[in-house]
């Protein structure tokens, strides 16, 4: 019976035995691979490693990886796919050679062989220091290509640790790059136009104020580089190609233009008849309100004075030495300047054309002489300002007929 009792106990104890060795193994197991997962999380997820990251992503034109690495507090312009098209600049931003345009010329297998021979850096750290929330690494960077050591440089790069761990519990570090993200950028343009930012609209509550024709737009995060700012109404589409972020809290101001060929044919179109139509009434001794439909509003009482007084000077009333009539040739029409004036789009056409003036003169003496002086090279000035849907004159040459010279037969 004992014998009996002894086996049982014996038999009993043999499972308990392979549990406990399973468990151990199963903890040490365990352990190993939390202390692996922990050493794995803490160096991919430390702020070193995170600046290493960076910096390589940028280098080598990773831009999804680097701005996973970067502190971006996403809003309508910061986003990651404005972020790859900015950094997509090489070198210069004014150049505006990008990593695919060098791709097309080159071919891509030539690219991407130069790309892992001279991108390529080894990177030591010479300092790190960590104080609370904020952290800074200072690398050597040396090229692996020995011939290229004259390249070796230092770079310093700032990281802050973000409220929203890594997987809960591991520190979420990410790269602060003064240098690519500018904030609270006032824009100013044209009140009453829809404004674009790289094609994206400009959100209402951005404006921080309006007044004098002016919106500003405080916008709170913009990529540094160059953007272009679309300015459209129901009928024209105004770019300008000049809108550079470079630091933050910078004020930019919407004034020079560059209007499309088909806008820039139609207002030069609509300037040389204005123009036609205005010294040959004048010539003709008209009213000016046979004209005035072609100014502006707001600048027609100083321009009927112009008007009045070139007539005066020019026309031939009665037997008076003067101009009958007027004729252009050979014009050449060309845009020199296109600007927001007050908020309202104005654009300075020059002629450049020959005119044939017919008149005559009274000699007082031999009596009145009839003749025609032409082929005069004139150039002359008009400013055409965009006004409800129509290109209107805002502003007519001086000595606009014979440009100050007398008349036929004293050239």
């Amino acid at each position: 019976m004992e014998d009996q009792n002894k086996v049982v106990k014996e038999t009993d104890n043999k499972p308990t035995k392979g549990l406990r060795i399973a468990i151990i193994v199963l903890a040490v197991v365990f352990v190993l691979g939390l202390i692996i997962f922990l050493s794995i999380n803490l160096t991919i997820t430390g702020y070193k490693n995170v600046a290493e990251k960076y910096d390589k992503a940028v280098k080598v034109g990773d831009f999804d990886k680097a701005y996973e690495c970067l502190d971006v507090d996403e809003s309508v312009f910061l986003t990651k796919e404005s972020y790859s098209i900015r950094q997509s600049i090489v070198g210069d931003v004014a150049r505006g050679i990008s990593i695919q345009d060098v791709v097309e010329k080159v071919g891509k297998k030539a690219y991407d062989f130069a790309l892992s021979k001279f991108a390529k850096v080894n990177y030591k750290v010479l300092e790190a220091n960590q104080d609370g929330d904020e952290a800074v690494v200072t690398f050597q960077l040396t090229p692996r290509l020995q011939f290229l050591d004259f390249l070796a440089d230092t770079k310093t790069i700032k990281l802050k640790k973000c409220s929203n761990n890594h997987m809960g519990i591991f520190a979420n570090w990410k790269v602060v790059d003064e240098a690519v993200i500018a904030q609270n950028i006032k824009l100013n343009v044209p009140t009453s136009k829809k404004v674009y930012i790289d094609g994206i609209e400009m959100p209402e509550e951005y404006l921080t104020s309006e007044e004098n024709n002016i919106r500003v737009y405080t916008i709170p995060g913009l990529f540094t580089g160059s953007h272009v700012c679309t300015i459209t109404d129901d009928e024209v589409t105004y770019k300008n190609y000049n809108i550079t972020a470079g630091r933050s809290n910078t004020e930019i101001y919407v004034r020079d233009v560059t209007l499309d060929d088909n806008q820039r044919n139609e207002v030069i179109s609509a300037a040389y008849d204005a123009f036609k139509a205005i010294i040959q009434a004048e010539a003709r001794g008209a009213d000016f309100e046979e004209v005035s439909s072609y100014y502006a509003p707001e600048y027609k009482k100083v321009e009927k004075t112009k008007y009045d007084e070139d007539k005066k000077s020019y026309y031939s009333e009665e037997e008076q030495t003067g101009i009958t009539s007027v004729e252009i040739s050979d014009v050449k029409l060309s845009i020199y300047n296109e600007a927001f004036t007050d908020g309202t789009l104005e654009v300075s056409v020059q002629l450049n054309y020959k005119d044939t003036n017919k008149g005559k003169i009274n000699t007082y003496v031999m009596g009145v002489f009839e003749g025609t002086d032409s082929n005069h090279e004139i150039t002359q000035v008009v400013r055409m300002q965009y006004v409800d849907g129509k290109w209107l004159v805002s502003s007519f040459g001086d000595n606009r007929i014979l440009d100050n010279q007398w008349f036929f037969g004293n050239n």
